[in-house]
């Protein structure tokens, strides 16, 4: 095994996000020429672009995974995505029915999921809006500092997204994240944005400054993780986001907040969006059971205040929601 392969890639220097972009997307080989393939393509593509820049490995895609979103996705367009007591990841037997849940829906596809030594996010997504591109997701995801830590997940195995339209018209994107779990690098980290980042967002998709997050490996955990703090991340001196001036950040951690759902990472929110083309720092220390770490990192905001209004989400009516197995409770 590379020892830390993910710490490593850290050594290649990038100033832009857009910098650290592949041509390829590992196992892209596996994959037919269908448009769906194609969407998750574009979409891993992205999210590679982000993982690269903070010197994370790349996620691969896989056809089994592939396939059986590809399943589950047909599956949900003949539902109604809008109803607040459908369970969006089961199905019942009916049109389209394939497996009734994520990992039956893996086996059928010819993914050999390890119960054990893996985890799964399970993703859906409504509301972006059926021209969505899945580079457009990923940059409007990494503006909810809340999804970081799937996005930027240590160790992927293989992933698979589709894009689609339910009944009435309401698109929706449905996704699967295997990684290695427990993770043998429980001891690594990432902050987002990086230390000498620029052109960083000046705002949040909720409407607070640019998200802050800090991500940590794992080992294993039980229980509900919307509900606990299953590594017990935990800040021995809160962050603080500077410039000519302390700027105002609330900070949120697994477990604190019903609304916000966390696992591997502690997020802040600064309380308004920063201006344009400054320089922050950001600096503190925490601790988990990987270790006790203080870090400063320094970046530079964009000129522009961007805002999107086709995928914007709030706290109050998040579009994205998340199952994490094991254990597999939903959270929003």
């Amino acid at each position: 095994m590379l020892i830390l392969l993910t710490t490593l890639l850290a050594c290649k220097h990038y100033d832009t996000v857009d910098e650290a972009c592949a041509d390829d997307v590992p196992g892209e080989k596996s994959l037919d020429d269908s448009p769906a393939a194609a969407w998750s393509l574009d979409f891993t593509l992205r999210q590679n672009c982000y993982r690269r820049y903070v010197g994370l490995s790349q996620v691969p895609v896989h056809y089994g995974v592939q396939y059986a979103v590809d399943q589950h996705g047909e599956y949900l367009a003949l539902a109604d995505l809008s109803d607040p007591g459908i369970e969006w990841g089961t199905e019942v037997a009916g049109p389209q029915y394939y497996a009734p849940d994520a990992l039956g829906r893996l086996a059928a596809g010819g993914y050999a999921y390890e119960s054990g030594s893996s985890g799964l996010w399970e993703v859906m997504w409504t509301g972006a809006g059926p021209d969505v591109t899945g580079a457009e997701l990923v940059d409007e995801m990494m503006l909810a500092p809340d999804w970081h830590e799937i996005l930027l997940q240590f160790e992927p195995l293989a992933a698979g997204w589709s894009h689609g339209v339910d009944a009435l018209g309401l698109s929706f994107v449905y996704g699967n994240l295997v990684y290695d779990f427990p993770s043998s690098e429980f001891k690594t980290w990432v902050t987002y944005p990086q230390d000498g980042q620029k052109d960083v967002p000046r705002a949040s998709d909720s409407g607070f400054g640019t998200p802050l997050s800090i991500v940590v490996g794992s080992t294993t955990a039980t229980g509900d993780y919307n509900g606990e703090n299953p590594y017990a991340l935990e800040l021995v001196r809160v962050p603080q986001l500077v410039a000519v001036a302390p700027v105002a950040t609330a900070w949120t951690l697994p477990g604190t907040n019903e609304l916000v759902p966390l696992r591997y990472s502690a997020i802040g929110e600064p309380l308004k969006p920063l201006d344009a083309e400054t320089e922050y720092t950001l600096e503190g220390e925490f601790r988990w059971e990987g270790g006790q770490k203080d870090f400063q990192v320094t970046f530079t905001t964009a000129a522009d205040l961007d805002t999107t209004e086709t995928t914007a989400i709030s706290r109050e009516t998040a579009r994205g929601v998340r199952k994490h197995h094991p254990p597999g409770e939903t959270a929003r």
